[in-house]
């Protein structure tokens, strides 16, 4: 048998969210809100740039491609030298531990959060140093900073946090980064950034292009609605770009990605609007579950992290409604994750709560 790393046993399989083919047969009748994935499609603008692109996909895409940085980097008002583009933030997660972990450090991130911090620290042969949230649910940045040993190179931050959709503010973010010094990366991962509606929240993408420490991931999977194009960038300062991408796999996004995601920044005002629209449905959700007696975290993304009875999961799947878990349902009660979708998606997803009859 072939001789695999040893490192293999500390990791199980990445496991997506179930899927409306995968859940019974008759799969037009699930609602799907275990991905975090837009309900809604792509903008009609970038479907057609799509469209229009298809006749040139047997051509490679272009490396490090000019135009789609550039777009990014207008977007945000940096320099396109800051921007790195790949096939989903992930990959970026893993070449930023390919680049600075490895055998004989640490990485530090809070649990439960993103499972590809932990996998792309073990990956990278660096020791996972994971800190629990604290009692709101939220990451601990105090604890976080404590965690951190000599040996760490990277500390990974999901704000607001996958699965929970806490938040910690801007302040906080430059509060740990101080405390850290330079010579810890701080990987801040906005890919639910765009939903955020608390006013102590703004984006870290300045940090990134001012501090010589700190890296951030932004997605085009969530609110653009481009989740099966897998478009995902980082910002940082250019000088951590020349090192990243000496690990950084070539042709990472696809011409049609690259495309869409064009197009896809050229309508601000319709992600404004998507975001407002998540916001009032997220409402709908939360209410629906305080009236209901759950226990849930403040979310600022487009889902929510909900404590319900054992077996709920398959209850709901019985009534039509696919979310996800993430704990095993110990003493009776497991976390599930519920992916914000249209209102018609929240309200029946709460009608489905109802008719499980579990609660």
């Amino acid at each position: 048998m072939p001789r695999f790393r040893t490192m293999l046993d500390q990791l199980s399989e990445y496991r997506a969210g179930l899927r409306p083919s995968q859940a019974g047969s008759d799969a037009e009748r699930f609602i799907q809100l275990s991905a975090n994935e837009s309900s809604l499609p792509p903008f009609p603008e970038v479907v057609e740039a799509v469209r229009a692109a298809v006749p040139g996909v047997n051509r490679y895409p272009e490396n490090n491609p000019v135009g789609l940085r550039t777009a990014i980097a207008e977007h945000w008002g940096v320099d396109a030298e800051a921007v790195l583009v790949a096939g989903g933030s992930n990959r970026i997660i893993l070449t930023t531990a390919l680049a600075l972990s490895g055998p004989g450090t640490s990485a530090v991130f809070a649990t439960p959060s993103f499972a590809l911090y932990r996998l792309a620290t073990i990956a990278s042969g660096a020791e996972p140093l994971a800190v629990a949230l604290d009692g709101s649910l939220t990451t601990d940045l105090d604890a976080m900073a404590a965690a951190v040993r000599d040996d760490t190179t990277v500390a990974y931050v999901c704000n607001p946090n996958n699965p929970t959709g806490t938040h910690v503010s801007h302040r906080a973010i430059v509060e740990f980064i101080d405390t850290l010094g330079e010579d810890v990366m701080v990987a801040i991962d906005e890919a639910y950034g765009e939903f955020v509606q608390a006013a102590d929240f703004s984006s870290a993408v300045p940090l990134a292009v001012e501090r010589p420490n700190v890296i951030v991931y932004r997605t085009f999977s969530k609110i653009y609605g481009l989740a099966g194009l897998r478009v995902g960038y980082a910002i940082t300062h250019p000088d951590n770009l020349r090192l990243l991408r000496k690990v950084h796999l070539p042709f990472g996004v696809g011409s049609l990605g690259q495309v869409a995601a064009i197009e896809a920044l050229r309508h601000p005002e319709r992600v404004a609007a998507r975001a407002h629209e998540t916001a009032l449905s997220r409402v709908i959700v939360e209410k629906g579950l305080a009236e209901r007696g759950y226990e849930f975290a403040a979310s600022e993304a487009n889902f929510v992290y909900m404590a319900a009875p054992t077996r709920t999961l398959e209850a709901l799947i019985e009534q039509g409604v696919i979310c996800r878990r993430f704990d095993s349902g110990e003493h009776g009660t497991e976390w599930l994750r519920v992916t914000i979708g249209t209102e018609i998606e929240s309200r029946s997803f709460l009608a489905a709560l109802d008719r499980c009859g579990i609660a």
